[in-house]
C-alpha cells in the first residue's frame, strides 16, 4: 500500500481501499490519522523547503536517520488515484491527482454521506471548502486546483446543491480547459441539462 512513501498519500490510498470496500468507519480512522500528518512543518513535493524544514532535516541527520528517511517524514505528496477511485467521482480508466488535504476531506465527506451522518457530512464539506479557499497544502498548479474544485462540485451535487455545484464545475472548466478534461466534465453536462429543463 506504499504507506512509507511519505506522510500522507499512502494512508489515503489505504483509506480509499476501505471506502470502496464499504468499511467507512475504518476509512475515517485512517483519514484522521493522515490529516494529523499534514502539519505546517511538512512541505509539498516540488516546493522549496523553509528554514524550519531544513533544520528538521539536519536534526534527523544528526540522529543518523538518513537524508531519504528524513525527507519522507517531512514530505507530503499529492494523492494519485488510479485503482481505488471512489465511484462518486465518475472517473473510470483514468488517473486523477488530488491534493492530500482536499482528498482527505472529500473522502471523509463521502464516508459520512454513506453513513447518513448529516452533521459530520456538513462539517466535512465545510472543511473541504475552507481547505480550497485557503489553498491549504495545494500547490500553485491549475490542474491540482481543478481537481480540488471537481471534488467540491461532486460533494455539493451529492448534497443536492446543484447551483453551487455548477459554479464549482465552471471553475474546473476555466482552470483546466483541455480535451482530457472531458473525462471529468460529465457532471457539468448533467447539471447543465438539469438547469435548462
Amino acid at each position: 500500500m506504499n504507506i512509507n512513501h511519505d506522510a500522507v498519500s499512502g494512508w489515503l490510498m489505504l483509506a480509499s481501499y476501505f471506502y470502496n470496500a464499504n468499511q467507512y468507519k475504518k476509512s475515517l480512522i485512517i483519514i484522521v490519522y493522515a490529516l494529523s500528518k499534514c502539519t505546517l512543518e511538512k512541505h509539498l513535493c516540488w516546493t522549496e523547503m523553509s528554514v524550519t524544514q531544513r533544520l528538521l532535516v539536519k536534526r534527523h541527520l544528526a540522529l543518523e536517520q538518513g537524508v531519504v528517511r528524513s525527507l519522507k517524514l517531512l514530505h507530503v505528496d499529492c494523492v494519485v488515484l488510479s485503482t481505488f477511485i471512489p465511484m462518486e467521482l465518475l472517473i473510470t480508466g483514468a488517473c486523477i491527482v488530488i491534493p492530500p488535504v482536499v482528498y482527505a476531506h472529500f473522502l471523509s465527506f463521502l464516508c459520512y454521506y454513506n453513513l447518513n451522518d448529516v452533521r459530520e457530512c456538513r462539517n466535512s464539506l465545510r472543511d473541504l471548502k475552507l481547505t480550497i479557499a485557503e489553498d491549504y497544502f495545494i500547490e500553485d498548479d491549475d490542474s491540482l486546483k481543478a481537481s480540488s474544485y471537481y471534488c467540491l462540485g461532486t460533494a455539493l451535487q451529492l448534497t443536492g446543491d446543484n447551483v453551487s455545484a455548477k459554479k464549482a464545475f465552471t471553475v474546473v472548466k476555466n482552470l483546466f480547459p483541455y480535451p482530457s478534461l472531458m473525462l471529468f466534465m460529465e457532471r457539468y453536462k448533467r447539471l447543465s441539462l438539469i438547469a435548462s429543463s
